[in-house]
């Protein structure tokens, strides 16, 4: 009889304890994919924003560069009586 009812309390236990198991995972994955999305999504702001940075540096500057490439090329000009 005390077999019986040992088998029986670590039977229950297991179903427990293997049910806890299921919901604690299938909860924790649900909340490590929320996390992975809030980190993949900050992480992909982060890079469109630093390309922009660059690319908004780089033209200004190239610009910059031409147009006074441009204007210093009118100055130079002996027909012009412009100065800087």
């Amino acid at each position: 009889m005390k077999t019986k009812y040992n088998e029986f309390c670590q039977e229950l236990f297991t179903r427990v304890l293997f049910s806890d198991f299921i919901l604690t995972t299938f909860h924790s994955e649900k909340n490590n994919q929320q996390g992975q999305t809030l980190v993949e999504f900050i992480l992909l702001l982060a890079v469109i924003s630093l390309l922009s940075f660059m690319f908004l540096k780089i033209i200004n500057n190239n610009i910059s560069l031409y147009w006074l490439f441009f204007v210093q090329k009118i100055v130079d000009d002996p027909s012009v009586k412009i100065r800087i």
